[in-house]
């Protein structure tokens, strides 16, 4: 069975969505996320952060992006976090 996940924007990394949005909570760790009002109702959400790990270790998922560039996201939230 295959389930699609959506990977979403923190609310706190952008204030304003680019896209008509409402706002729901990531599966994993519960932060607030933007969700395209026109994204499937059954996806599950997950943020960014949680989703770069799911997208490197999964063999088979087809990403609308590189593994490097779920990565690069990742990497580039973890460090504005810490500054």
């Amino acid at each position: 069975m295959t389930q699609t996940v959506l990977a979403c924007t923190r609310v706190e990394d952008m204030p304003i969505p680019n896209v008509l949005s409402e706002i729901e909570l990531c599966v994993e760790c519960r932060k607030r996320v933007w969700v395209a009002a026109s994204s499937p109702r059954k996806a599950v959400r997950l943020c960014l952060q949680c989703a770069a790990p799911l997208i490197a270790s999964t063999p088979d998922v087809r990403p609308m992006m590189t593994t490097e560039q779920a990565a690069d996201i990742a990497a580039y939230y973890r460090a504005r976090k810490k500054a």
